[in-house]
C-alpha cells in the first residue's frame, strides 16, 4: 500500500510505501496548495486542490478539475474583502452622501458595485486615499480641483496630491499663527488698558520690547483723514511683508536716529512670526523701558491727538512721547481715549 504525502504549500510530493521506509520525490510546483491523501489501487496519483474536485489520469498523472463558481459565488467572495459604504462612511467619520458625491465628481469610484443592488463597496486600500481627499476638502481645495488628480482609469495622483495638500495646510497653519498672535496681544493689551483706567495719572507703565512700521509725517498739526490713511497704508504693508499687525496704534514722536531731528510719525506695532524674519526696517522700542502716562479722553479723535501734539511742544530732552488708540473693555460710541507715555 502506497500513500502520497504533500507539503502545504509543496515544492515536491513524496511517495513512501506502508511496509518499508523507502520514499521517493518527486517535483511538483503546478498544484498550488494540497493535502495527504490515499493511494489508490493503481497507484496513481490522486488529489484535491483548493477550489477544485479531485481526479485521475489514465497515464497515473494528476488530473485537476477546476469547480465552476456562479456569479454570485464570485461577488459574494469579493464582498468579504470589500468596505460598504455605510463601513466606510463609520470608519472615517464621512457621510455616505459625502461618498456617493465623490463618486460623482470622479475622485473616489467604488471597487465593486453589486451591479443587483446598486450597494458600493471599497477596498482598504483606497481609505488611504480617501484621508487625502477629506484633509483637501478641510483645507479647501474644490472637489472639482481634486478630480484632476485622477487618471480616466480612475488612478489617482496622491504624490501630486499630498504636495498640493502640503502647501495648503502650511499656508492655513500660518494664517492660524497670525490670528493667535493678534488674539493674544488683543487681549494682554485689553487687560492693560482696563488696569490703567482705573489708576490715578500720571501711572507708570512698563512696556515690553515693541517692534514698530512707521510712516513719516510732515505737517504740524494733527489730521484725521491723512492719519487714516497713513495707518491703513501701514496695515497693507504688513501683510505685504510678512508681518503680522498687533495691538498698539497712533503716532510717536521721537528724535531721528541720524540727523537728531524730532518728528511725528505714524506707528503700528508688527512683529513677525516665531522663526521669520523682518523683511524691512523696524522702530523698536526697548525691553523694560518705564513711561509715564495718563488718558485723554475727548470725543473725537482728531481732537485727542490734536492735545498730544500739544504736549510735544514741551521740552522732552531724550524722551519719546506715544500716543497709541485705547481698545479696552469700555469701547464707547462717540468717545476716543489715547494714551500717552513719556519715557
Amino acid at each position: 500500500m502506497m500513500g502520497f504525502l504533500f507539503s502545504k504549500p509543496f515544492d515536491s510530493f513524496i511517495m513512501a510505501s506502508a511496509n518499508t521506509s523507502d520514499t521517493m520525490a518527486m517535483p511538483s510546483s503546478t498544484y498550488g496548495v494540497m493535502g495527504l491523501l490515499p493511494a489508490n489501487d493503481t497507484g496513481r496519483l490522486c488529489a484535491v486542490r483548493p477550489g477544485g474536485v479531485p481526479g485521475m489520469s489514465r497515464a497515473g498523472i494528476l488530473n485537476y478539475a477546476p469547480r465552476v463558481e456562479s456569479t454570485a459565488d464570485r461577488g459574494k467572495a469579493m464582498r468579504n474583502d470589500l468596505l460598504s459604504i455605510g463601513e466606510v462612511a463609520n470608519l472615517k467619520g464621512v457621510s455616505v452622501k459625502a461618498l456617493r458625491y465623490y463618486e460623482r465628481v470622479g475622485v473616489l469610484r467604488p471597487a465593486y458595485v453589486n451591479p443587483e443592488t446598486g450597494y458600493r463597496y471599497y477596498t482598504m486600500r483606497q481609505m488611504g486615499e480617501l484621508d487625502v481627499i477629506v484633509s483637501c476638502v478641510q483645507l479647501g481645495v474644490p472637489l472639482r480641483e481634486l478630480s484632476g488628480y485622477v487618471s480616466d482609469q480612475g488612478v489617482m495622483d496622491v504624490s501630486a496630491l499630498l504636495d498640493r495638500a502640503r502647501d495648503l495646510a502650511a499656508k492655513k497653519l500660518r494664517e492660524t499663527q497670525v490670528i493667535l498672535m493678534t488674539l493674544d496681544e488683543y487681549r494682554e493689551g485689553s487687560a492693560a488698558q482696563n488696569a490703567c483706567r482705573l489708576l490715578p495719572a500720571p501711572y507708570e507703565r512698563i512696556l515690553d520690547a515693541r517692534t514698530f512700521l512707521s510712516s513719516p509725517w510732515s505737517e504740524d498739526g494733527f489730521d484725521a483723514r491723512r492719519y487714516a490713511k497713513a495707518a491703513t497704508g501701514l496695515y497693507v504693508r504688513a501683510r505685504e511683508v510678512g508681518l503680522v499687525p498687533l495691538f498698539l496704534q497712533g503716532m510717536m514722536w521721537r528724535a531721528d536716529g541720524q540727523t537728531g531731528e524730532r518728528s511725528w510719525q505714524v506707528v503700528l506695532e508688527a512683529r513677525p512670526l516665531p522663526g521669520e524674519a523682518s523683511r524691512v526696517p523696524l522702530v523698536e522700542l526697548p525691553d523694560g523701558r518705564v513711561y509715564a502716562g495718563h488718558r485723554i479722553e475727548g470725543e473725537t479723535l482728531e481732537q485727542c491727538f490734536r492735545a498730544a501734539f500739544d504736549e510735544a511742544r514741551k521740552p522732552v530732552g531724550d524722551e519719546v512721547l506715544l500716543a497709541f488708540e485705547v481698545w479696552d473693555a469700555e469701547l464707547r460710541f462717540g468717545r476716543t481715549t489715547l494714551e500717552v507715555l513719556r519715557g
